[in-house]
C-alpha cells in the first residue's frame, strides 16, 4: 500500500488551519478536468520564488477560450479565494520549510514503524507498506501529524 504523506495539509498547518476540503486542487468554477492544471499552478505558486509561475494550457481540460495570461490570472483569483488562509505563502519562501517538515514527520512516523517491527520503505513524499499494515501505518501518520502540528490530516491509500 502507498501512503500519501503531508503535502498541501503542511501548507495550512503553517497557519494553524485546518484543510477543510476533499480536494485542494478541484476549485470552485472550475471543473474536475481543470484539477491536473490547477494542481501544477498551486504547486509552483507555492515553490516558485519568481512569484510568476504560469498556467500550463494542455493540463486545463477546459481553457475557457482563454490564453495562457488570461487563464493564468483566472486560476490564480480563484487560487487566492479559496486558500485565502495559505495566500502568504504562495510566493515560494515556504517550499524548504515544507520539505523540512515533511522530511522530519516521515522520520518520525519510520522511527516508530522501527520500535513496531513493521516495514515501510520511504520514497519521495509518502511510505510502501505491507497491505496487512495499512490501517495501523495510515492512523500512525494521522496521530503523529496531529500531535505535532495540531491539526488533523487525511492520508491517502493506493495499492499499487
Amino acid at each position: 500500500a502507498e501512503l500519501e504523506a503531508i503535502g498541501y495539509d503542511g501548507v495550512y498547518s503553517f497557519e494553524g488551519q485546518q484543510l477543510e476540503m476533499e480536494d485542494a486542487y478541484v476549485l470552485e468554477g472550475w471543473g474536475p478536468e481543470c484539477r491536473e492544471g490547477m494542481k501544477k499552478l498551486i504547486n509552483s505558486m507555492i515553490n516558485d520564488a519568481t512569484g510568476e509561475p504560469k498556467a500550463l494550457k494542455k493540463l486545463f481540460g477546459k481553457t475557457y477560450g482563454l490564453k495562457v495570461p488570461e487563464l493564468t490570472e483566472k486560476a490564480k483569483q480563484s487560487i487566492y479565494k479559496q486558500h485565502a488562509a495559505i495566500r502568504s505563502h504562495f510566493n515560494g519562501t515556504s517550499t524548504y520549510r515544507l520539505l523540512y517538515e515533511e522530511s522530519n514527520h516521515l522520520m518520525r512516523v519510520l522511527m516508530k514503524l522501527v520500535d513496531m517491527n513493521i516495514p515501510a520503505l520511504p520514497v519521495h513524499d509518502c511510505l510502501y507498506v505491507r497491505l496487512r499494515d495499512e490501517n495501523t501505518v495510515r492512523q500512525l501518520m494521522m496521530d503523529m501529524f496531529t500531535d505535532h502540528f495540531k491539526v488533523a490530516i487525511t492520508v491517502k491509500t493506493t495499492n499499487d
